[in-house]
């Protein structure tokens, strides 16, 4: 008998066995790897998911302060309206602003974002304030108290019209705009506090230049 074909007969189970286990664990690496891409691929889609859904939270959050800041501008322009308006003899001091939405979730905004909207009330109660002493004060001139209604409200719908702009700027939402025809009251009121700070440097000026 041939001995290199007892031999060969001897390894072929052996060869077998050890080609049906390379086989087996190339098939098995090919599977585990499938499986582990596919696994991957899921948990970025659950990232990107839970992502989108945090993305909306915060826009739709964003969205709602916006709006609340721009109708509040919108009271403070109407206040200023009609304190400067001729057909009213009395003035009209500037309304608080109203409870922010219950709908809000100031959780979703980034806390350096949500400092300047909350710190809004703060500041615009600062300005009423300062009106109200100026209107109330000893010797003051009841025919002054327009005037100074009207440009308390300038201050504050203009700082709540800027802060709302600018949450709109962080939050990738779009602009507030006006309809042909609308009333741009932002304008209004950046108007009446550019002819106040005019009046004030003018009579500065002449104060300045009289010889006493």
């Amino acid at each position: 008998m041939d001995m290199a074909a007892t031999d060969w007969r001897i390894w072929t189970p052996v060869i077998s066995a050890l080609g049906g286990v390379v086989v087996g664990s190339l098939i098995k690496l090919v599977y585990d790897e499938i499986q582990w891409r596919r696994q991957r691929s899921q948990r970025r889609d659950d990232q990107k998911r839970i992502e989108d859904d945090r993305d909306r939270v915060r826009a739709h959050a964003a969205l709602e302060v916006a709006l609340a800041l721009e109708d509040y501008a919108l009271d403070c322009a109407d206040v200023l309206s009609d304190n400067i308006a001729d057909q009213y003899d009395q003035s009209f001091p500037v309304r608080e602003m109203k409870p922010w939405p219950e709908a809000i979730d100031w959780r979703a905004l980034e806390p350096q974002k949500l400092d300047r909207i909350r710190q809004l009330t703060v500041r615009s109660r600062i300005v009423r304030l300062r009106a109200i002493n100026a209107v109330s004060e000893e010797g003051h001139i009841p025919g002054e108290a327009p005037g100074i209604w009207a440009e308390a409200a300038g201050e504050i719908g203009l700082d709540a019209w800027r802060t709302a702009e600018q949450v709109r700027t962080d939050h990738g939402l779009p602009p507030f705009t006006f309809s042909e025809g609308q009333w741009n009251f932002p304008e209004t009121m950046q108007a009446h506090i550019d002819r106040m700070t005019k009046i004030r440097k003018d009579y500065a000026a002449m104060a300045g230049n009289l010889p006493f």
